[in-house]
């Protein structure tokens, strides 16, 4: 089970970054507050735990260490557990499991975690600042059609085990570009996911599968919003497209 989460990040308050956001929002930085600003993931229950466990590590663990030695010894540690994404224990100040304040933004999906953040970030919490916006309803969810000779590659196939070969092929992604631009940049090697950039139909038309799709599983009475989304929904749309399509016996494939 996959679930949403935000990290939290402690800034640090005189930078001249954190200045200049502070005055852009009109948030006077008290003396006595804490500057935070928020990350959002989605990590599994698994992740979850290591993360935890990590978080609550003491320093006495690592008696006898130098502090490089301490720092070499964590990063293996994050490394071991593939937490990447903006993880990164030199400036995280807490994660939410196990924070009363932040708790309820662990959730089952990225809809009410998300919701959960914007709450926070516009009410406040108390000792702290957020020097934060609400994220933009910017996002769209793309789907790009793949050639058949996807049927060749191990690696899909692993990831599709279900897969008759018969039905159409889909890489599904989200992105705050249009949908073209996004395309093309997979074409051209940029932020590009392999099974797009090898077996992508071409041209961007071709390839083009979101409006069908989406029409599709409304006729089987699943609704799939794919436009005007924050980055939250998008990531959430983005899978529950991925995983609707392999039920209709389509191979589909997202991050």
């Amino acid at each position: 089970m996959t679930t949403y989460s935000c990290a939290v990040f402690l800034l640090k308050n005189k930078s001249k970054k954190v200045v200049e956001r502070a005055e852009e929002l009109g948030i006077t930085i008290k003396k006595n507050t804490k500057i935070i600003a928020f990350s959002f993931h989605s990590y599994d229950e698994i992740q979850l735990k290591e993360i935890s466990d990590y978080l609550t590590k003491k320093h006495s663990d690592f008696n006898g260490l130098t502090p490089s030695e301490v720092y070499k010894e964590r990063s293996i540690y994050l490394k071991k557990i593939k937490i990447s994404g903006g993880f990164d224990h030199r400036h995280i100040s807490r994660m939410l499991l196990g924070v009363r304040t932040f708790k309820k933004l662990i959730q089952p999906d990225t809809i009410l975690a998300g919701l959960q953040m914007e709450l926070i970030i516009m009410k406040g919490v108390k000792g702290y600042d957020c020097i934060q916006e609400i994220t933009k309803n910017d996002r769209r969810v793309y789907a790009i059609k793949l050639g058949s000779s996807i049927q060749e590659d191990a690696s899909f196939i692993k990831s599709n085990p279900h897969w008759n070969r018969e039905t159409d092929a889909f890489y599904i992604g989200q992105t705050a570009k249009k949908r073209e631009e996004r395309y093309m940049q997979h074409m051209a090697g940029i932020m590009a996911n392999r099974y797009v950039r090898k077996y992508g139909l071409k041209p961007f038309e071709k390839a083009d599968s979101i409006e069908r799709l989406v029409a599709e599983l409304s006729g089987e009475g699943v609704s799939i919003k794919d436009d005007g989304l924050r980055h939250y929904q998008a990531l959430y749309y983005e899978r529950k497209l991925t995983l609707e399509l392999i039920k209709l016996g389509y191979a589909a494939y997202s991050k």
